[in-house]
């Protein structure tokens, strides 16, 4: 494995970056006790650009003067997804990646992981793994999951919302949504857990159980998570 091995990480946007790199991480630290996170280059199509962002894949393609790839996906017809999954594969595979890790929301939108799963599946090369995720319904779902209450006010904010919600946001974290304002937004329930702090949020990543996150994380989609370890070669 070369050093500082570069594996391309394409989101939706930057505040997506912690979450994934910490759940990443975790993953890859319960697989070894041996494993240094700074060993890992998380990168975008730059050695010096931490992402690639979703949005940013059409003008990348032209400014490289790259031809986008049309067809079929193994002779299946492609969800709207999956072309613009294709094209940042082909960028990436450009760059040279130890492997290349896709997320974005499902925010209720099946057809994105979808498109996710069938862009890797028929990807031209098979040098390096490609990991994809869905976040269901969004990546701060992903956030709740990991959520330990350790203070005697999260144990009874968390119950609080567990009576207001009639489940546990933890505990079935898909049931949530992305609107802003509603009972169940699992960005507002991020807010209220973490006190809107970035240093609560690093806390709870580097705390996570992964065996509580894969017995409650399946549903939200993070199950992408767990076969990043054995995907790259690391041994437990």
């Amino acid at each position: 494995m070369p050093e500082n091995a570069g594996i391309i990480l394409i989101i939706e946007g930057s505040s997506d970056l912690r979450v994934v790199r910490g759940l990443a991480e975790l993953a890859l630290l319960k697989a070894t006790p041996d494993f240094v996170p700074d060993f890992f280059a998380w990168r975008g199509l730059e050695e010096h650009l931490p992402f690639l962002l979703w949005q940013d894949v059409d003008d990348e393609l032209k400014q490289r003067k790259m031809s986008p790839l049309y067809g079929k996906f193994n002779g299946v017809k492609g969800s709207p997804y999956a072309f613009r999954t294709r094209h940042a594969l082909l960028l990436a595979h450009h760059a040279n990646p130890l492997a290349v890790v896709l997320v974005c929301d499902a925010d209720t939108q099946p057809q994105r992981l979808l498109g996710l799963q069938q862009a890797r599946d028929s990807h031209f090369s098979h040098k390096y793994p490609i990991v994809v995720a869905a976040a269901n319904p969004c990546r701060e779902a992903w956030l709740i999951c990991a959520f330990q209450a350790e203070y005697e006010t999260e144990k009874d904010l968390l119950e609080t919302l567990q009576k207001e919600l009639s489940f546990h946001p933890c505990h079935e974290p898909e049931r949530l949504n992305t609107v802003r304002g509603h009972a169940r937004s699992a960005k507002t329930l991020r807010d209220l857990l973490t006190s809107e702090s970035l240093q609560r949020e690093q806390a709870i990543l580097e705390k996570a159980d992964l065996t509580h996150l894969q017995a409650n994380g399946i549903a939200c989609g993070l199950a992408g998570k767990e076969k990043l370890a054995p995907l790259l070669g690391v041994k437990s």
